[in-house]
């Protein structure tokens, strides 16, 4: 019976050894494979995070550019306005001044009119006297040729 305990015991150290050789195995196998299960684990991590850096930097670069439209948006509405307000301010000066100049020429027309009504007043009362100069002179006239003939028809 001891030959068959120390067999049994030889056994169970070989099968023991086995066994441990085999977890050993086991272990390195885990270990190897939970590396490269890290490893991957890893670099998918850096490719995750170098994607949510650029993600990061795309979404600045869009609030970038959509701050600059809306700036430049801004600017450009107040451009336009200044330039309605200055367009507005040219055209309110230019009929002021085009309703000054009709007011002007409003009131040279009635004095060239006062003037013309004044010349046609004297030209009428003119006329008058030189009519009057003409009658009393084909009077006069009329007069001597009457007594001229009298005077031949006499003689």
């Amino acid at each position: 019976m001891q030959g068959s305990i120390h067999e049994l015991r030889a056994e169970m150290e070989e099968s023991k050894s086995v066994l441990l050789e085999k977890v050993q195995d086991c272990d390195s196998e885990i270990k190897e494979k939970a590396s490269k299960i890290s490893k991957h684990t890893d670099e998918e991590m850096a490719g995750i995070e170098g994607l949510a850096n650029n993600l990061r930097q795309l979404e600045d670069v869009v609030n970038t550019l959509d701050n600059n439209i809306k700036e430049h948006q801004a600017q450009t509405d107040r451009e336009l306005r200044n330039q309605v307000e200055t367009t507005k301010d040219q055209m309110n000066e230019l009929l002021t001044q085009v309703n000054k100049d009709v007011r002007d020429l409003q009131s040279q027309i009635a004095d060239s009119d006062n003037k013309n009504l004044k010349l046609a007043d004297e030209v009428k009362a003119q006329s008058k006297i030189h009519s009057k100069m003409l009658e009393e002179r084909l009077t006069i006239h009329d007069k001597k040729v009457k007594d001229e003939l009298a005077i031949k028809i006499c003689s």
